[in-house]
């Protein structure tokens, strides 16, 4: 019987090291959770996969800067083809008698005058990019699209105060990026 009993022992001895060697095999194969968080949270701070993160900043801050050129110049190239138009204006009242020609160019300065006052108070105001076309009877703000969605009722109110034109004559334009 004693041998009976030991042979049970050894069994039972046989069978917890096989289930110790498994269970250490399973465990390096599977990591518990909180080492796998360990690890995966190691991975986000290790420096080699901040240098991508970085250069995605870069890369982001280097197209948001194009797109601010390209919207500058845009707005530039409108400027210079409204005032090309206001030379047009003026080369066509060359032909008017004194005193008509000199009414056309009061009204016509004063809406110059308002169109950078227009300016300067929208750029007052956080709008760096704009444009303001005023002619007798309407108002046209031209604005990059996202500031025109999301300052449309700051910009309508800044023009409607500031001008005498209808509210159904103040435009604002989105010009698209």
């Amino acid at each position: 019987m004693e041998r009976v009993a030991t042979m049970i022992r050894i069994v039972i001895l046989l069978l917890c090291v096989a289930l110790f060697l498994a269970g250490a095999i399973w465990s390096m194969n599977h990591p518990p959770e909180q080492v796998a968080v360990y690890e995966a949270a190691e991975a986000v701070t290790a420096t080699p996969s901040l240098q991508p993160i970085d250069e995605n900043l870069e890369e982001s801050a280097e197209l948001e800067q194009r797109e601010q050129q390209t919207m500058e110049d845009r707005i530039a190239a409108l400027r210079m083809e409204r005032d090309d138009s206001w030379q047009q204006l003026y080369l066509a009242l060359d032909g008017l008698d004194s005193e008509r020609r000199q009414t056309i160019l009061q009204q016509y300065t004063e809406l110059q005058y308002k169109e950078q006052r227009l300016e300067l108070l929208i750029s007052a105001k956080g709008i760096a990019h704009c444009l303001v076309v005023l002619e007798p009877e309407q108002a046209n703000i031209v604005v990059p699209a996202e500031v025109a969605k999301n300052q449309y009722e700051k910009l309508f109110d800044l023009v409607r105060r500031n001008t005498t034109y209808a509210e159904t004559n103040i435009i604002i334009v989105p010009l698209q990026e």
